[in-house]
Order: structure tokens, then C-alpha cells, then sequence
């Protein structure tokens, strides 16, 4: 800026609020805030042809169904995050953290082993005699 000042300098920025998003069994999407924001949970058309028009459709229906206030930030840049929700059961998830241990297992043993072929170049480079 040719003031020296940041674009941001002497305007007050409100906190962003913090949400937190949790799909449950079943596709139940709770949504979690502590404060009073608006909030609207949009899902966009499923089972239709994998073509441009079919998709621009799904685009379009998704806008018209959406409050004026999220058609206004509904937009690519405003995108803050992506998340590919993978239901698992109980099973599945013990399953993942055993496996899960047993890397950071393999991991940690590989340190140590790396120290042991450290320690012993040492030894072998100061000699016995």
C-alpha cells in the first residue's frame, strides 16, 4: 500500500468462529459450534450420468436450494477444506491402530538400530590398541 500500511492494519478483525463437522453411522452430519452462526448443510445430487451436463446440473440445483447468504460464499476460493468420509466399523478401526502400532513399532526399532550401527562404527573406529 502506498500508506505503509498492511491491507489489514487498523480494521478490527472479528475471531473466526470455530465448527466442528462429525458424519455418524449411517451419513448423520452433526455440526457443532460455540457460537450462534448460521449454518446450512447442503448435499449435492447423487446417482447421475458421470457427464459435464449431469454435473452442471447437480451444480445448479444445489444453488437454487441454498439460502442467499450461502450463495454468496458457495464459491472455489472460499473452499477451506475436503475430508473423504470412510465408514468403518469397530472392527476395522482396532484393525487400523494394531496396524498402526506395529509401524511405529517397526519405526522405533529401526531408530534403535540405527543407534546400535552408530555406537559400533564408533567402537570400531577408536581401535584397541
Amino acid at each position: 500500500m502506498q500508506d505503509g500500511k498492511t491491507p489489514n492494519q487498523g480494521r478490527h478483525i472479528p475471531p473466526r468462529p470455530e465448527v466442528l463437522i462429525v458424519v455418524g453411522p449411517g451419513g448423520v452430519v452433526e455440526v457443532y459450534t460455540s457460537r450462534h452462526i448460521p449454518i446450512t448443510v447442503a448435499q449435492k445430487l447423487q446417482g447421475l450420468p458421470d457427464t459435464a451436463d449431469a454435473e452442471l446440473y447437480a451444480e445448479e440445483y444445489l444453488e437454487r436450494s441454498l439460502p442467499q447468504w450461502a450463495k454468496e460464499i458457495y464459491l472455489p476460493g472460499n473452499m477451506q477444506t475436503t475430508k473423504t468420509i470412510r465408514l468403518r466399523t469397530p472392527s476395522q478401526d482396532m484393525e487400523r491402530r494394531v496396524n498402526l502400532a506395529l509401524v511405529r513399532k517397526a519405526a522405533h526399532l529401526h531408530e534403535e538400530d540405527g543407534k546400535d550401527v552408530q555406537a559400533n562404527a564408533k567402537d570400531d573406529t577408536q581401535g584397541t590398541g
